[in-house]
């Protein structure tokens, strides 16, 4: 299983109106700023670690994690392969609002795929690639992208907790609405 990741994961109690770090973002990661490799002479470039631009916060790579540099649209990425994965903070916002932007470019591959997950809610492909979004567990109560993901793609995912109503939008148009239980997980 393949899957690209670009530029930046954005996680926020608020919404980005550019690309520039504002006040209240939890997590911040840039493909081309604040990466560690570990790299053997000869062999592919292998990320270590991802360093958030705001809030200070290191990822590392999983133990086994295969996560190699890349480019979409010739821009600086990295490709997760098979089981690889960040370790990230437990930043994700409990009982507020929050928007969440991920570029992300699906390989085709018939498979689930977590882009944002913790115990018990995630940002996560359904089979065949399209995002869905999940909190409390609930699988009976999750919103589904009405379409698969084609290429390179900025995800946006709203969240409003008084009414908990939920978005997903492809590139900045709307592709899934709807209620979903209240997320009481911060990882």
């Amino acid at each position: 299983m393949r899957v690209l990741i670009l530029v930046i994961l954005a996680l926020m109690s608020g919404s980005v109106l550019a690309q520039m770090p504002r006040s209240g973002n939890l997590l911040w990661l840039r493909s081309d700023t604040l990466v560690t490799y570990s790299t053997a002479a000869g062999a592919t470039d292998q990320l270590a670690s991802w360093g958030s631009i705001v809030g200070g916060h290191v990822c590392p790579v999983s133990a086994g994690g295969i996560v190699s540099r890349k480019q979409i649209n010739g821009k600086p990425a990295h490709l997760f392969n098979g089981s690889s994965y960040l370790i990230g903070p437990s930043v994700f916002p409990i009982g507020t609002d929050y928007t969440m932007y991920l570029v992300f470019e699906w390989n085709g591959i018939h498979a689930a795929n977590n882009l944002v997950s913790g115990l018990s809610r995630a940002l996560f492909t359904s089979q065949p690639g399209q995002p869905t979004v999940l909190h409390s567990g609930n699988f009976n109560s999750m919103i589904m992208a009405e379409t698969a993901l084609s290429g390179p793609t900025v995800i946006r995912v709203t969240y409003t907790e008084k009414s908990r109503l939920a978005t997903i939008a492809f590139n900045g148009k709307e592709v899934a609405s709807g209620e979903i239980p209240a997320n009481g997980d911060s990882i």
